[in-house]
């Protein structure tokens, strides 16, 4: 089988354990995000994950919004959602202007906390603007 289509990922999920390459601890039901990869090590499957950090700007307010996921698409669509109480649903919608891609957890949120300042919103807003 193909180790990136579907139909194997569910047999992974099924049959082996599974283990996230960050901190090599358990994951039971990992997201079907499309930023995944499988790899096999010494018949063990393992699955890795992408972390996004991502900059939001308000279409209708001049207002943007930092923040980092694994599955940016999912994110997006939660951000526009009508059912959002956060702050993102009072400048809504939002377009994704500025995304930089990790592969660990803790990488995407060093440069979140980098980015969240004054000095880091100056830099997204010479690259939006």
């Amino acid at each position: 089988s193909n180790p990136f289509s579907a139909t194997f990922l569910r047999k992974v999920k099924r049959n082996f354990p599974l283990f996230c390459s960050a901190r090599w601890a358990h994951i039971r039901q990992p997201a079907d995000s499309g930023f995944e990869s499988v790899y096999r090590f010494f018949n063990l499957y393992f699955i890795t994950f992408m972390y996004t950090v991502y900059v939001l700007k308000s279409i209708h307010f001049d207002k943007i919004y930092i923040g980092f996921t694994s599955d940016l698409n999912a994110r997006l669509i939660a951000h526009n959602h009508p059912a959002n109480k956060g702050w993102t649903h009072k400048f809504q919608p939002w377009e994704i202007k500025y995304t930089e891609t990790f592969d660990n957890k803790s990488e995407a949120m060093k440069r979140e906390k980098q980015l969240k300042p004054a000095r880091g919103r100056g830099f997204i807003k010479k690259i939006i603007f």
